[in-house]
């Protein structure tokens, strides 16, 4: 966003990581370009993890199971990074707006 238009979506998640779960969907434009207007450049599947774990901190991840990337999102979720911990390396930590959280 600038002064004219407001910020997009992804400008939220990071702002509010902490106080409410951050969940963002990898769907099939996601896996085609990493820009809306086609700009960008086609993302590996571990840019995608990395993006939606470090700039919009997320604690869940969807991925839309789009057949050409299935298999490689599961190769990269059968990384060690991603199974060395129940959160497969996502933020785990109870947002502030849950005055508790269940763990098993």
């Amino acid at each position: 966003g600038n002064q004219y238009t407001p910020p997009g979506a992804y400008h939220y998640f990071s702002q509010l990581s902490g106080v409410i779960p951050i969940a963002p969907t990898v769907e099939k434009v996601n896996y085609l370009n990493t820009r809306g207007d086609k700009k960008g450049h086609v993302p590996t599947v571990q840019e995608l993890l990395v993006f939606a774990r470090d700039d919009l901190k997320a604690n869940y991840i969807f991925w839309q199971r789009v057949p050409p990337y299935v298999d490689k999102v599961l190769e990269v979720m059968s990384w060690k990074r991603q199974t060395s911990s129940p959160s497969g390396g996502l933020r785990s930590a109870c947002p502030k707006a849950y005055p508790a959280c269940i763990w098993n």
